[in-house]
Parts: C-alpha cells; structure tokens; sequence
C-alpha cells in the first residue's frame, strides 16, 4: 500500500546515523514513488488532494535526491519528518472522503 512508506520513514528516523546515503536515496525513491502511485489513485482525484503541489513535491524531490540524501542527520530528518507529515495528512483528507458503512448494509 502506498502509506506503507510512513513506516519505513519511522525506522529510518530511529537509526538515521546507520544509513548510507544510498539507502538514503532508496527511502527518497519509495517516497517519490509512494506519492506517484497516489496521484494515480482514483481516490485521490475524486478527494480533492491539490493534484500539482504534490507534482511539484515529486519533481523537486526526484531532482534533489543527491543533494538530500547527503544532507547532514538532522537536516535529512527534517525532509522525512515533512514526508511523514505530508502523507498523514494525506491519509486524513483521503479518509474523511470515505463514506461510513451504516449498520443496515451489514
């Protein structure tokens, strides 16, 4: 699933000075590729999620992978904390869209 990336961004957090920068630009890929898959969800169009921030988000993220995944410890862990808030506030808007099952469709 596409939040399944909030994890990996959680446990990259807890051990961010074990981390390459490769696996640095891994987690920034899945990122990049978690909100791409997103965008391309039907959900996600009929939510009204602002479609062109989050191409703005994906570009810039993709053109500066080197230069964020070098980024010392705490300025990586700032960009990632902002993903993982990013993508729970995706999950709240996309969620309230969500109609509630009433008892009588059981």
């Amino acid at each position: 699933m596409t939040f399944a990336v909030v994890s990996e961004i959680r446990v990259a957090c807890s051990s961010l000075s074990r981390l390459t920068a490769l696996e640095r630009r891994r987690l920034l890929r899945r990122i990049v590729e978690a909100l791409d898959a997103l965008q391309d969800a039907p959900m996600c169009a009929a939510s009204g999620v602002d479609r062109d921030a989050i191409d703005s988000i994906i570009l810039s993220t993709s053109q500066a992978l080197g230069d964020i995944a070098t980024m010392p410890d705490d300025g990586f862990r700032h960009v990632i904390n902002e993903f993982d808030t990013l993508f729970a506030k995706l999950a709240d808007r996309l969620l309230n869209e969500i109609e509630p099952v009433s008892a009588a469709r059981h």
